[in-house]
């Protein structure tokens, strides 16, 4: 699966180890990123880092949201931050690749995450109370150690993934029931050749 990763740079920025685990997984192959910071020059510092750099190899690097056509070359989007850069394709009717979204970021711009959650037409959520860690959210994209199901939600302004019963309000999207976190751990250990 061609993988495309949405980061935010705040704070630390993505575990570079999350490349490492792309790399190793058999199944992916990293494509392209795109970085959101909220300081100025803040993502353009990140995606030149030494130790960004060298897990990034030949991946499309955006500063921002990514040129559109770029976005061809993914078969799957990761967003491992606000819906920020996401949100502003979805508002200018392109189509995104299928994407997994963790509820955890969504606080940070529940604005743009409500945005993803109405108009994606391929969106799997990660609750926040199945996993809130971005390897779990990659392992959810491939289908491995997880349990979904259909509900219907939607953003709260506080950005809280809210889950309702009908479609009055809420839109039906797929979702992250059940996570085995032991057997990600062990999966991600041997990936990455821990023992």
């Amino acid at each position: 699966m061609r993988l495309w990763v949405d980061c935010c740079v705040d704070g630390v920025g993505l575990d570079p180890q999350i490349f490492a685990l792309i790399s190793a997984h058999p199944m992916l192959e990293l494509v392209g990123l795109s970085a959101f910071g909220s300081q100025p020059g803040s993502a353009a510092q990140y995606v030149q880092r030494p130790d960004v750099r060298e897990q990034l190899h030949d991946a499309l690097v955006y500063v921002g949201p990514p040129d559109p056509r770029a976005l061809d070359a993914a078969e799957a989007m990761l967003v491992a931050g606000p819906l920020t850069n996401v949100a502003r394709l979805a508002r200018h009717g392109i189509e995104l690749p299928p994407m997994i979204a963790m509820e955890s970021t969504f606080a940070d711009d529940a604005l743009s995450a409500a945005v993803v959650v109405n108009v994606a037409s391929d969106l799997l959520v990660l609750p926040a109370a199945a996993a809130t860690t971005v390897d779990a959210a990659m392992f959810a994209l491939i289908g491995e150690h997880v349990v979904l199901g259909k509900r219907w939600v939607g953003v709260g302004l506080d950005g809280v993934l809210m889950i309702g019963d009908d479609s009055q309000d809420f839109v039906e999207r797929d979702l992250v029931i059940d996570c085995d976190v032991s057997g990600m751990q062990r999966h991600r250990n041997v990936l990455l050749g821990f023992s």
